[in-house]
């Protein structure tokens, strides 16, 4: 099995580089697509409404890496729904339908969270996307922000950008703002099929009912790839070691507004199974009504450069694999788990019947029992219904949404949204740990 390699350099400075690659299983990346696929024309901005093609779109899964100095990792998935209706102008949609968006991409939406600081995480009908509407400008011009916990970076698609991937997606530039300003800095994101680049520019965001100054880099130039993915831009919300684009990050914009008590932010992600929209990104405190039980705290890594913590171990229906000295990033932006070849290959040999297809494993649709991660002494479930995906053609098997990939060393692992579906995470900059809710048998969802 192929899997397209594409590697990304920030090249704000020579100093700084930042490893780019998606894992494209080819088994996977046309399923159920045609259910995706759409045509219409947008009516939004007059400065964009003739930049929207009716064409298809047909959305693929990939996975992207997170940014590490000298080393080379599997991250988040370049994927977000977009539009571009101002905030005030948006007709009113029910929260959990699923509607067709102007440029033409489809959106389940979240209720409005109660917690203040917050906003809803909406996802794009099948899991594999999850984003936030953030607003920029002084007229609150609407963006579809990718969560990514996996690269401190922001950026979103610039007005002026003529490439093919601009005309289909939202974009923001200084005609939506009177506060606009460009900083004349540039910053390139070279994918070995592709790139991203631009300008670095300033302006107001309104992140979570809260009014960020933010710096952001603004895309002049996409490769056609980005017509593969419903997204206008990505929200890094990963640690500040992981920024490449030398100032300062989201989050520390954030902080520097005092409107927070505490530097952090938790996540719970819906899972569209369970007709669930309750997807909501916090900023400053928990959100106790997403979640029973306590949260269980892990320290992350001494490097400091991304949400990576200790993994005790991992095991099928209750029985232990045994790994050791193992550790897992934990990215909002990608949809699966993955295991380097070994490891994976250890805990499908626990599930009955399961093969291995290269770097994917096939195991019976049938399968219920849980699959447990444990960290910190905590065991964390992960339903039959995240772990075990499509069915392969012609019999009782399914693909497997853990697949054997290195996207880190030997010893490293990527725990996505596959995972992050069952638990309630926060990501405490402070204190430099992760919490997660003590999950034993699937977090409790509060319907809407």
């Amino acid at each position: 099995m192929r899997l397209p390699l594409w590697f990304l350099c920030a090249s704000l400075s020579p100093a700084i580089i930042t490893a780019f690659y998606p894992v494209r299983p080819t088994n996977i990346q046309n399923a159920d697509a045609s259910s995706l696929q759409s045509t219409g024309s947008f009516s939004g901005n007059s400065g964009n409404q003739e930049k929207r093609a009716k064409s298809s779109v047909r959305l693929s899964i990939k996975r992207r890496a997170p940014p590490y100095q000298a080393r080379t990792y599997d991250w988040s998935i370049v994927e977000t729904n977009a539009i571009f209706r101002r905030w005030q102008r948006q007709p009113r949609i029910e929260h959990g339908t699923r509607v067709k968006r102007g440029n033409e991409y489809n959106v389940v939406t979240a209720a409005k969270p109660s917690q203040t600081n917050s906003v809803p995480i909406n996802e794009d009908g099948t899991d594999f996307s999850y984003f936030a509407s953030l607003y920029f400008g002084s007229q609150d011009t609407m963006m579809y922000m990718l969560i990514d916990t996996g690269a401190a970076n922001t950026w979103v698609m610039g007005s002026n950008c003529t490439s093919a991937a601009c005309q289909k997606h939202n974009t923001f530039g200084s005609a939506d703002s009177t506060t606009f300003k460009s900083t004349g800095r540039t910053f390139n994101l070279t994918y070995g099929t592709g790139s991203v680049s631009g300008v670095t520019v300033n302006d107001t965001v309104r992140i979570a009912g809260m009014s960020v100054p933010l710096s952001f880099g603004a895309a002049s130039t996409t490769s056609d790839d980005f017509l593969e993915y419903p997204m206008d831009g990505i929200l890094g919300l990963g640690r500040a070691a992981s920024n490449t684009m030398q100032f300062p990050t989201a989050m520390e914009a954030i902080e520097a507004t005092k409107a927070l008590p505490a530097n952090l932010f938790g996540v719970a992600l819906q899972r569209e199974s369970d007709g669930s929209t309750n997807g909501e990104l916090s900023f400053g405190a928990p959100d106790s009504s997403q979640y029973t039980g306590d949260l269980s705290f892990s320290d992350t890594l001494s490097n400091g450069k991304l949400w990576e913590i200790p993994v005790d171990d991992a095991a099928f229906s209750g029985k232990k694999c045994k790994f050791t000295g193992k550790s897992a990033i934990v990215d909002t932006g990608t949809t699966f788990v993955l295991l380097p070849p070994d490891d994976s290959k250890v805990l499908h040999s626990q599930i009955p019947q399961s093969v291995q297809d290269g770097e994917m494993f096939h195991l019976p649709c049938s399968t219920k029992e849980p699959i447990q991660i444990i960290i910190s002494g905590v065991s964390y479930n992960i339903t039959s219904k995240d772990y075990v995906g499509k069915p392969v053609k012609g019999g009782d098997m399914c693909e497997s949404n853990i697949i054997g990939r290195q996207a880190f060393a030997s010893n490293q692992w990527l725990l996505g949204d596959v995972f992050l579906k069952n638990v309630y995470t926060v990501f405490d900059f402070d204190k430099e740990r992760i919490g997660a809710l003590v999950s034993q048998g699937g977090r409790r969802w509060k319907r809407y």
